[in-house]
């Protein structure tokens, strides 16, 4: 199943989680304009994408500003207009299995440890080199244009290949809590031993 995964306010995340493969096949950072454009993209609650699950915004005491204000108004469209599930901050770290007034990051550390890797790729140190980029018959067979004989990189361009959760980067990342956190209290997605 598809999770939409929607982290609304002034800059607002996306990200879609795969449950059967166990990572993030889409993330990005958007702004209110381009929100709808977003959600069409990725097919909405009537496309491919099986469910959409936005943040909740809560109080905590404080008036709401110029962007909780545009969040509230985001959630609650997403709600009424797309049928999105709502999951509020404190919910997503219970469901996480995390206790107490926990920060984002380790949110983010629970996620990691459940998807996979986040870390960016190493560039072949010897990607420079004249001779490491193969050209003319010999570049067709290699896909990644490297030289499949370097020892350091194997023809794939990277000495240390990217974690799969490298591209997700600034709210996206908050977007696939809450879609991993919908996914674990559905039944969709079971946390790793």
């Amino acid at each position: 199943m598809r999770i939409l995964g929607i982290d609304p306010g002034m800059t607002v995340g996306v990200a879609v989680l795969d449950t059967d493969a166990r990572t993030c096949t889409y993330s990005t950072q958007t702004t209110d304009d381009d929100l709808l454009d977003a959600i069409k993209f990725e097919g909405g609650s009537r496309g491919w994408v099986g469910a959409i699950v936005a943040e909740l915004w809560i109080n905590y005491g404080r008036p709401p500003g110029q962007g909780s204000r545009l969040a509230i108004g985001q959630a609650y469209w997403l709600q009424r207009e797309h049928g999105a599930h709502m999951l509020s901050r404190p919910d997503v770290i219970r469901i996480l299995g995390m206790g107490g007034s926990v920060g984002k990051a380790a949110v983010w550390g629970e996620v990691v440890r459940m998807l996979g890797s986040d870390q960016r790729g190493k560039l072949c140190p010897r990607r420079g080199r004249k001779g490491h980029t193969v050209t003319g018959r010999e570049g067709l067979a290699s896909w990644s244009g490297s030289d499949p004989n370097c020892p350091a990189c194997n023809g794939t361009g990277y000495e240390r290949e990217p974690g799969p959760l490298a591209h997700v980067k600034g709210h996206a990342r908050d977007a696939l809590a809450l879609a991993v956190a919908w996914a674990i209290r559905s039944g969709e997605l079971i946390d790793k031993p």
